[in-house]
C-alpha cells in the first residue's frame, strides 16, 4: 500500500470553501493541528507545536479538546494488509428483497455484516443497491465460503460481486 497516494485532510480542504469552513466546529489552529496529526500521527506535540507555530502546551490542550469532543477518534497504524495475506478487496453491493418491512430486513442483514470478520465497511447507498461492503480476503475460496454461507440470502433480492484486480489510488483506511 502507498500511504503517501492516499487522501489526506489537506487534500480534503481543497474542497471546502472559506464560508463552508467558518461554520465548521474548528478554527485555524484545530485545522492546523489534525492535518498535522493525519500527516503523521506520532509526531511528537514540541514538533507539531514548532512546525505550526504554537507552544507544546497549546498543542497538548487542543488535542486534549479535539478528543474530548470526539473530532478525533483514536490514532492507529496503517497497515499493508498484504502483509496479513488478506490481499484479495471484494466491493460487494447487495439490493434488499422489497417487502413489507425492508427497512427491518436491510437493518438485520447490516447488523450481521458489521460484525463479520472480514468487512471492512459497510455503507447505505442510493441508487440500484441498497447496501455496499467492502471486504478483504486471503483467497478466491475464502470469498466463495462467504457468498455461499455467510449471507442470509432471505433478505437479498440480487447482489454484484465485484474483485479489486488493481488500484489507482488506495484509501489509507480500508488498505490494499
Amino acid at each position: 500500500m502507498v500511504l503517501d497516494k492516499a487522501l489526506k485532510l489537506r487534500d480534503i480542504a481543497k474542497y471546502i470553501s472559506e464560508s463552508d469552513f467558518k461554520k465548521l466546529p474548528l478554527d485555524n489552529l484545530d485545522f492546523e493541528i489534525l492535518c498535522g496529526l493525519d500527516e503523521n500521527a506520532k509526531i511528537s506535540n514540541t514538533a507539531l507545536a514548532k512546525s505550526i507555530g504554537t507552544s507544546e502546551a497549546t498543542v497538548r490542550r487542543r488535542i486534549q479538546d479535539l478528543e474530548n469532543k470526539g473530532v478525533i477518534k483514536g490514532y492507529g497504524a496503517f497497515i499493508d494488509y498484504s502483509f496479513l495475506n488478506l490481499c484479495i478487496k471484494v466491493f460487494l453491493l447487495i439490493k434488499i428483497a422489497d417487502n413489507s418491512d425492508k427497512k427491518t430486513c436491510m437493518d438485520k442483514l447490516a447488523d450481521n455484516l458489521t460484525n463479520h470478520k472480514r468487512v471492512v465497511s459497510l455503507y447505505r447507498v442510493s441508487g440500484k443497491y441498497d447496501l455496499h461492503c467492502e471486504l478483504l480476503f486471503s483467497g478466491l475460496s475464502e470469498i466463495t465460503d462467504f457468498l455461499d454461507n455467510e449471507l442470509d440470502s432471505g433478505y437479498i433480492e440480487s447482489k454484484d460481486v465485484q474483485v479489486v484486480i488493481s488500484a489507482y489510488k488506495v484509501s489509507q483506511w480500508s488498505g490494499v
